[in-house]
């Protein structure tokens, strides 16, 4: 499975890479500059693994003060914003 983030820029790549691997301990995690892309590799345990990233993804859009971003999971998109 591969979940890709759209982001605002190289730092806030950074910063989501670094917590994704720490907190959530992500298979592969990558950050495509052309497009803005952070992409996340699930392959062990993909469901929970991906509630797991949807839940860092929302804390970290409130924590940075970012606005809702785009979300894309196997080719479905979404938009996902900061929780409360």
């Amino acid at each position: 499975m591969v979940v890709q983030v759209t982001v605002v820029d190289g730092d806030a790549a950074s910063q989501l890479m670094d917590r994704l691997r720490s907190d959530v301990g992500v298979d592969e995690v990558s950050f495509d500059p052309d497009h803005h892309l952070v992409r996340i590799g699930i392959a062990k345990s993909p469901d929970g693994k991906l509630v797991e990233v949807l839940n860092l993804l929302e804390s970290w859009l409130g924590a940075t003060g970012l606005p809702p971003t785009e979300v894309e999971i196997d080719d479905h998109r979404y938009t996902l914003g900061a929780t409360g």
